[in-house]
């Protein structure tokens, strides 16, 4: 059999290029070529497996925990069309989901987290959570939009890492499944059904919601944030966005509650001008 041994004058801080030279650790993976050979973005994997690992089985949840936890941001784009003669309202949305893998032990990642994508290669080898929405007609009210999904890697705060040993043929830091999250977002349009009740018209105030129902009954899908980043709707505007666990059908859930009403000042003046 053959040893490659690599002999080194860089410190445990720098990484050693083929050319014998060196750059500092934070230039390798970074998407930049800081080696004059380009070495310092070659197997730039983000993480490796443990032994055994299965993308379809849920990771083991952190500590004492009874199931795995799952946090849900929820980014409203735009609400495009609300109808209420048919009873939806439609929207688009960014749903983003962080979650802890303790089968995984990630490398070379940066403190910042745009900097630590996941390519869509190495995305199929790691398992993901499956939420459902639950308050839709079926399956053809929902389509996933031309936004890019964005898989990365959201280091701890303390960047806290474990040096290669010795017998490496690369300086690598390692960092802890555990202590440093997956983050993975992917936008759709929704048409969700929504019960309006018009008895007030126009001094109504109408509640409609967002369901979202994790399938596994071994994830727990906990609310993190929610926002509405579109502009004014014409006939409505909202008052308020709120989001809460749930249970839904005896499985672990969130719901977003959007309440809206409407802008009487206009009403009333196309009302009189009329």
């Amino acid at each position: 059999y053959t040893t490659v041994l690599k002999l080194t004058g860089c410190s445990e801080e720098e990484f050693t290029c083929s050319d014998g030279s060196c750059v500092h650790m934070t230039s390798r993976c970074n998407g930049k070529n800081d080696c004059s050979d380009e070495t310092d973005e070659a197997e730039c994997k983000a993480f490796v497996q443990s032994m055994g690992y299965d993308s379809f089985k849920v990771p083991p949840p952190l500590g004492n925990g009874t199931k795995h936890d799952v946090f849900l941001t929820i980014n409203i784009w735009d609400i495009v069309e609300i109808n209420e003669k048919e009873g939806f309202f439609r929207c688009k949305i960014s749903v983003i989901r962080k979650w802890f893998d303790q089968k995984v032990t990630f490398q070379n990642i940066q403190n910042e987290t745009e900097l630590n994508a996941i390519n869509p290669e190495d995305r199929s080898l790691l398992w993901k959570p499956w939420t459902m929405f639950e308050n839709i007609e079926d399956q053809g009210k929902y389509s996933q939009t031309d936004r890019r999904q964005v898989w990365t890697i959201v280091p701890n705060s303390n960047y806290s890492f474990v040096l290669a040993e010795k017998s490496s043929l690369h300086n690598t830091y390692f960092f802890d499944g555990a202590s440093n999250m997956i983050s993975y977002e992917i936008s759709y349009t929704v048409e969700w059904l929504c019960d309006f009740q018009m008895e007030w018209f126009p001094f109504d105030t109408q509640s409609c919601t967002m369901e979202f129902l994790q399938a596994e009954n071994s994830v727990r899908l906990i609310p993190e944030a929610v926002d509405y980043l579109g502009q004014e709707h014409p006939q409505h505007f909202i008052r308020s966005i709120t989001m809460c666990s749930t249970k839904l059908n005896g499985k672990e859930g969130v719901i977003v509650e959007v309440i809206l009403g409407r802008p009487l000042l206009s009403k009333f003046l196309t009302v009189i001008y009329n």
